[in-house]
């Protein structure tokens, strides 16, 4: 899997182009899975332009902890397991086992 960073100008292009289409929609749908590829930038066009945003981000054994809801300013769903959640609010209550494999 090839996680590196888009080139600036493909970033820009690709922020561009959802921000120039994703107020067409009365829903737009995120997943997440935290490789990189919706950056800062991509994630501000999205809450901005967005007229209903659904957010589902997933933690996995390759980002754990660092692709998280809370990198997102607005949604108006989102969907995300328990673990997840302890993770976006800090919680340092026992996680479910999946966590600690």
């Amino acid at each position: 899997m090839n996680d590196e960073p888009l080139t600036d100008d493909l970033q820009q292009e690709f922020d561009r182009t959802i921000g120039s289409t994703a107020g067409d929609y009365d829903l737009v749908i995120v997943a997440d899975f935290g490789h990189g590829l919706l950056r800062p930038s991509s994630i501000d066009k999205l809450t901005a332009s967005a007229r209903f945003l659904a957010v589902n981000t997933q933690s996995n054994s390759a980002n754990l902890g660092y692709n998280l809801i809370t990198k997102y300013p607005r949604a108006d769903y989102i969907c995300i397991d328990a673990a997840e959640a302890h993770l976006a609010v800090s919680d340092e209550s026992p996680r479910p086992a999946m966590l600690h494999a």
